[in-house]
């Protein structure tokens, strides 16, 4: 089962809509038991994110894609993304109790992306050409509105 929590009231507007939307998306309530893997996995990568407080992510591990896309020529990170990620550790930095803290803020006035002033800075990061990841999970605590789980399937790119 996969719950998320939202607070709407930091988005006026559009909040029944995205409440809508993300409790459908986020909430199962399904009674369905899948029935469990007779696969044996064994672990051969991981990151416990240990580091003290602001510091940054294991570069043997991880990368940091950062701009809005646009240097790669992938304006938006293909599906429109209105962040321009940083690396910057207001924005992703290790919390000092094995967390990673991703971060989104207010884009400071000045700073221009792809569709004209940018709306908010965050960060990005990703495995891609140091591991091959087949499964990641990941949380989202605080105010986020959005969850997900991704599993990447073994010989998938990126």
């Amino acid at each position: 089962m996969l719950k998320c929590r939202f607070d709407l009231s930091r988005f006026p507007g559009a909040a029944l809509a995205l409440a809508i939307g993300a409790s459908l998306a986020c909430t199962s309530t399904s009674s369905v038991m899948s029935t469990p893997s007779t696969t044996n996995w064994t672990q051969v990568w991981s990151d416990e994110f240990d580091g003290a407080a602001g510091a940054r992510i294991d570069s043997a591990k991880w990368s940091y894609d950062t701009t809005d896309g646009c240097s790669q020529e992938n304006c938006g990170w293909g599906n429109n993304e209105k962040e321009y990620y940083t690396d910057a550790p207001e924005n992703i930095a290790l919390n000092g109790h094995g967390q990673l803290m991703i971060v989104a803020r207010r884009a400071p006035a000045g700073l221009t992306c792809y569709y004209g002033a940018c709306r908010y800075t965050s960060g990005k990061v990703t495995t891609r050409g140091l591991a091959r990841v087949l499964d990641a999970r990941a949380q989202r605590s605080g105010d986020g509105l959005a969850c997900g789980r991704r599993t990447r399937h073994h010989g998938e790119q990126g």
